[in-house]
């Protein structure tokens, strides 16, 4: 960590006297989340998934349930983390990924939470890991016709695609 970065003064902000650093220090990861919902276009109603209850999904989980999707399901590998997630978002559902199944397979579990026809299953997910894993249940777990918007990039290149460049050019 260092206390003092410089910055070009088209990448800083002033933050208003009412807006803690704390509070600020959140704006990034709510951009990045709120970027990714208006990519989706979730709107009232439309079921979410939302993979990884880090930071940056835990804020795309809240910004999800305020924009009006309905139902929204969170999904990570650790328990504590989905603890806090209900707590946070309490009309949320959770699902914790079981690390025996493969990318269909945790998919198909999450899918079932939303009913079990197709077209019931979610509309949109959201994929907030970077995690290579999590980005295969993504896809898995979208119903035709839906979108899955990766907010969170792990690697450069995943399954020899190139995500980083993917993500730079939003393709």
């Amino acid at each position: 960590m260092q206390r003092y970065k410089i910055h070009p003064a088209k990448w800083v902000h002033k933050l208003p006297d009412n807006v803690s650093y704390a509070e600020g220090a959140m704006l990034e990861p709510l951009s990045v989340a709120m970027h990714g919902i208006r990519t989706a276009e979730l709107t009232l109603g439309r079921g979410v998934v939302v993979c990884g209850a880090g930071p940056i999904g835990l804020i795309a989980l809240a910004a999800a349930r305020a924009s009006g999707a309905h139902p929204v399901v969170v999904t990570d590998l650790e328990p504590r983390r989905l603890e806090f997630a209900k707590e946070f978002v309490p009309s949320c559902t959770t699902y914790q990924v079981d690390p025996s199944l493969d990318a269909q397979g945790n998919a198909a579990r999450i899918r079932n939470l939303f009913g079990e026809e197709e077209y019931y299953a979610p509309e949109t997910v959201l994929e907030c890991t970077g995690v290579e894993s999590s980005v295969c249940t993504a896809a898995y777990t979208a119903r035709r016709g839906g979108s899955v918007v990766v907010i969170g990039v792990g690697k450069a290149i995943m399954n020899n695609l190139p995500f980083m460049h993917m993500s730079l050019t939003e393709s």
